[in-house]
């Protein structure tokens, strides 16, 4: 049985270098956004944070929003469980 593991340090890594390269952030920003979790939080925790965020960015479309809209929905998505 060949099942592929994830850590989760290495899955948080993945997941903000695809975030960075979308534009709409940097990495000194997740790194202060990550500041405001709490890691011992199981399932409401920066991870979580950086999977909604990105679910965002794969759903929404620039033909349906305006630039300001998709950034807005990104940051609130990193933000809310902070």
């Amino acid at each position: 049985m060949n099942k592929k593991i994830i850590y989760k340090s290495r899955e948080e890594l993945i997941l903000m270098k695809d975030l960075i390269s979308s534009s709409f952030i940097n990495l000194e920003q997740l790194l202060n956004i990550k500041s405001y979790y709490n890691e011992k939080v199981p399932y409401h925790n920066f991870l979580h944070a950086l999977i909604v965020a990105w679910k965002v960015l794969e759903l929404l479309s620039p033909n349906d929003f305006n630039l300001i809209e998709i950034k807005s929905l990104f940051l609130a998505a990193l933000f809310h469980d902070a």
